[in-house]
């Protein structure tokens, strides 16, 4: 059998062949012999990032990590649980004198006249329309119904939260964090 000596590519070819091959350009010298032969602190980093990577950490350290978390969250979830039922205390109590003070600007614009001749009189209602829409909107009290409306949305949306919440801490309660 007849051995052929083997040539290397760089001796076959250009330096500066070879380097635009590997992606370098200008003098081809000891740092692109590192680089092509693997032997510079780059490909080191990322060759020791690669075994950190893959280190797993211990089973007593991730269930520690895990309940930490649970713990926080269900902190969290009791927080606003508290907080969301002292804002639907409060909008309760404010709607005593806010339906109040909206009882007292419908009596006072004449709101119930209008309404009463809606109902009664159905045929002076249907021939003067356009008056008496625009008579039943300018008595219309609407800052009581605005009031009125935030209060409604406020009330409602603490009462959505704190079931969301609550449900969320039911679902997730581990007997060890109470």
């Amino acid at each position: 059998m007849l051995s052929f000596p083997r040539r290397r590519e760089s001796r076959i070819l250009p330096r500066k062949f070879v380097a635009s091959i590997h992606g370098f350009t200008g003098p081809f010298d000891t740092i692109l012999l590192n680089r092509l032969r693997g032997n510079d602190t780059k490909t080191q980093n990322m060759k020791n990032v690669i075994k950190i990577n893959q280190i797993e950490p211990s089973p007593k350290l991730a269930f520690s990590i895990m309940e930490k978390i649970t713990k926080y969250e269900t902190r969290h979830f009791r927080i606003r649980v508290a907080l969301h039922s002292i804002l639907t205390i409060g909008t309760s109590l404010a709607f005593i004198p806010t339906i109040s003070y909206f009882g007292e600007g419908l009596s006072q614009s004449g709101f119930s006249s209008y309404m009463s001749l809606i109902i009664s009189d159905s045929s002076y209602v249907m021939s003067h329309f356009g008056n008496l829409v625009l008579s039943v909107a300018t008595s219309w009290p609407v800052l009581a119904s605005i009031i009125v409306l935030g209060l409604t949305i406020i009330l409602i949306n603490s009462i959505r939260r704190i079931v969301q919440y609550s449900s969320a801490l039911s679902f997730n309660h581990n007997p060890s964090l109470s």
